[in-house]
C-alpha cells in the first residue's frame, strides 16, 4: 500500500470517529440508564438503533450515492445547502 493511502486512510478514520463519537456518546448512555429503570433493555435497543444503527446506515447511503453522476441541479441546491 503507497504511504500516502495509508496515512488518507488513517485521517478518514480519525474523521468519523471524531464525527460519530460526540458529547452525546459520552453522556447520553449513563443518563439513559439513570432514567430508564427496570427498562434497561429496551434503552439499550433504543440508542443502539439511534446511536450506531442509524449513523451507520447514513455513511453507507452517502458511499454509495457518492459515485453516482449529478446535473447542475443538483450542484446549485447542493450550494445553496452548503452556504446557509
Amino acid at each position: 500500500m503507497k504511504k500516502n493511502m495509508k496515512k488518507d486512510i488513517l485521517v478518514m478514520g480519525f474523521a468519523m470517529f471524531a464525527i460519530f463519537f460526540g458529547s452525546g456518546n459520552l453522556i447520553f448512555p449513563p443518563i439513559i440508564g439513570l432514567v430508564s429503570g427496570e427498562q434497561v433493555g429496551w434503552a439499550i435497543i433504543g440508542l443502539a438503533l439511534t446511536g450506531i444503527l442509524f449513523p451507520m446506515m447514513a455513511l453507507a447511503s452517502v458511499v454509495d450515492i457518492l459515485p453516482m453522476p449529478k446535473g447542475r441541479g443538483f450542484l446549485d441546491t447542493n450550494d445553496t445547502c452548503l452556504l446557509k
